[in-house]
Parts: C-alpha cells; sequence; structure tokens
C-alpha cells in the first residue's frame, strides 16, 4: 500500500533542496513519486527514471532495463549502435523475446524529428527496443497504465517494426477476476471482503498447481493486493489458455 501523505511530505522536501529541478513544482515530484511507487520503484529512483513532458510522467532507457530486471528478466544484447538496437529478454518461466527496432523503423514512425536521434541514435533506439520488450512481452512491469518514452510526441504515428527473431508469448488476455479466479467482486464496504479473496485465489491456485509458480511471481498472500488479485488472474488466465492450446495441439 502506497504511503501518500508521506510522499507528499518527500517531494516537497525534495523540492526545496533544488536537486531535481528538472521538475517544475512538488506536485510533479510527488507525481513521478507516486507512479513509481505504484510499480515498486522507491521514491528517488522514480525521479532519476522518469521525466515530466507534456505534462505526463516519462520514463526512459535505464527505467525499463531496472524494471525488467527486478522481474527476474535477463537483457542480452544484439546489437545497440547507430543503426539498430535488438535485444533478447529471457526469463525462466515465460521464455524468450527478441525486440529489434532500427533507425529505418524510427523514420517511418516520424520519432526521428527528435533531434536525440541524431546525437544519440544509439540510446534512442534501445529505447524503443526495450518498449517493445514491456509492451508485448511483459507489460506487468508497468502496472495498467500505459507506456509514454522520453522521446514520444503528443500523438506519434504507428510504427512498422522489423520482425522479430523470436515469437512472442500471446499479450495476457485482460479478464474479469471472478472469471479465472471465482472470486467474489470487490467490496470495500465489507470488513472482511478482500480476505476472501484472497482465501479463495489460493484454494484456485493450489487446486490448478499454481500455487508455487504464483508465489514466485508475485510473493507471498499476505503481501498481495487487490491490484495484485487482479493480475493474478489474468497471468492465471493465461497459464490456462496456454495449456488449452497445447492440449488441442496435441489431439490435432
Amino acid at each position: 500500500m502506497v504511503d501518500y501523505l508521506a510522499l507528499i511530505k518527500i517531494s516537497e522536501a525534495a523540492h526545496k533542496s533544488g536537486l531535481y529541478a528538472k521538475f517544475k513544482s512538488a506536485e510533479q515530484v510527488f507525481a513521478v513519486m507516486a507512479r513509481g511507487a505504484e510499480i515498486g520503484l522507491p521514491p528517488f529512483t522514480a525521479c532519476e527514471v522518469f521525466h515530466v513532458i507534456q505534462g505526463t510522467p516519462r520514463i526512459g532507457k535505464s527505467g525499463l532495463a531496472m524494471l525488467l530486471g527486478m522481474h527476474g528478466y535477463k537483457l542480452t544484447w544484439k546489437q545497440n549502435d547507430a543503426a539498430a538496437a535488438e535485444v533478447v529478454a529471457s526469463h525462466p518461466q515465460r521464455g524468450d523475446f527478441c525486440s529489434r527496432f532500427t533507425l529505418e523503423d524510427a523514420k517511418r514512425a516520424g520519432y526521428t524529428k527528435n533531434p536525440k536521434y541524431n546525437t544519440e541514435p544509439a540510446d534512442m533506439l534501445a529505447s524503443r527496443a526495450l518498449s517493445r520488450v514491456v509492451s508485448t512481452f511483459a507489460a506487468h512491469v508497468l502496472g495498467a497504465s500505459p507506456l509514454l518514452l522520453e522521446d514520444d510526441g503528443p500523438a506519434p504515428a504507428p510504427v512498422n517494426l522489423s520482425p522479430p527473431a523470436v515469437l512472442a508469448l500471446p499479450a495476457p488476455p485482460v479478464v474479469d477476476v471472478a472469471e479465472v479466479l471465482e472470486l467474489p467482486a470487490r467490496a470495500p464496504t465489507e470488513a472482511n471482503a478482500f480476505g476472501v479473496r484472497v482465501a479463495k485465489a489460493e484454494d484456485w491456485l493450489t487446486a490448478n498447481g499454481l500455487a508455487e509458480a504464483a508465489v514466485t511471481w508475485f510473493g507471498p498472500s499476505n503481501g498481495w493486493s487487490n491490484e495484485t488479485l487482479d493480475e493474478i488472474s489474468r497471468w492465471a488466465a493465461q497459464r490456462k489458455a496456454d495449456a488449452a492450446a497445447a492440449t488441442d495441439g496435441g489431439a490435432a
């Protein structure tokens, strides 16, 4: 649970210190710290990897790499120069995903209007390659919020990406918690509603042989929140879909 009152005090002190002059106000510092807290980043780490651009917190390359590492992903760079960036993200449970983004991709998307593509092309292409890893293969590391990078304009054109060397797993479907885990709907007015949801989730995961994997991915159940349960439901739905696809394939 994020202590927003504490973050307000920290953000006010940080702004008065003058150490984070890239933020125009204490409110911007607070917004960045709160956004970071939602995805597990300490307040001042969030200030380092997020930037406020056009009124929206946006994350840089170092922040994406940090989040992927926090969630157990290993990054192997195959290429990172002024022509292209190619990275393979590996996870012990999810497998491998290769993301490649070239300067030609950036030109077609209209991103090269940003002068940094002339002065720091390798870094800009690496950011785009990492963003594709997150948006396509590891969306859970950023929670439910959309991914915005430092160089995103107000309305970027669609990008035609180079084909990946390794096929990605399908993105987890968005489903209702009750549909997968058979949990009661959220009822904040009921004192024990959250405890019932956690217990139902534990029972379902155990019955389906996913309890140990769930702890590996999401930590022990005593640290879960309603948002964690929602994420578990999407993850469980994907596991069920993968198992059903494997069964159908075997039958064929």
